[in-house]
């Protein structure tokens, strides 16, 4: 097994949204942090820094990952997608961002915001998490993340 100094950075090189990046990171750098302070990828957020809200997930792989839970050096020679690889080629929105920028909606990671919700919403909510691979609020009519659900997403 390798050992990790700590204080030392490491390189650590992955394939972000297709294209192959470098960087440094200590053993203890959290991956959001990476993709933010280290590579730019800014789309990537952190809301409640417990693995919790969804707010920071990516795709490791092609698995959803919360990446305020996963170490930097973890992604060595893994393909990672954020929310920036989910644009089409030409740069424009895709489906599910255009939806989110249509109805100015956005991950707030606030899990507790449910009240109000009939079983029918209930059902489309928990289909759309598992369908993203997070947690998406569950609103009530103000909530612009209900309006987002229209969009067929199966």
């Amino acid at each position: 097994m390798t050992k990790i100094d700590r204080g030392v950075r490491y390189p650590v090189s992955c394939r972000l949204n297709g294209e192959l990046v470098h960087g440094y990171a200590e053993n203890r750098l959290l991956l959001s942090d990476f993709l933010r302070h280290e590579v730019g990828a800014t789309g990537t957020h952190v809301g409640c820094e417990h693995g919790i809200c969804g707010a920071c997930t990516v795709l490791v792989n092609g698995l959803p990952v919360r990446s305020c839970l996963m170490l930097a050096v973890q992604v060595e020679d893994c393909d990672v997608q954020t929310i920036e690889g989910l644009a089409l080629a030409d740069g424009s929105f895709n489906e599910l961002q255009s939806a989110f920028n249509q109805r100015f909606a956005a991950q707030c990671g606030n899990h507790r915001c449910c009240h109000g919700r009939d079983g029918c919403r209930q059902q489309t909510h928990r289909r759309l998490n598992r369908k993203l691979g997070c947690s998406i609020p569950a609103g009530t009519q103000q909530c612009p993340v209900w309006s987002v659900e229209v969009v067929n997403l199966q």
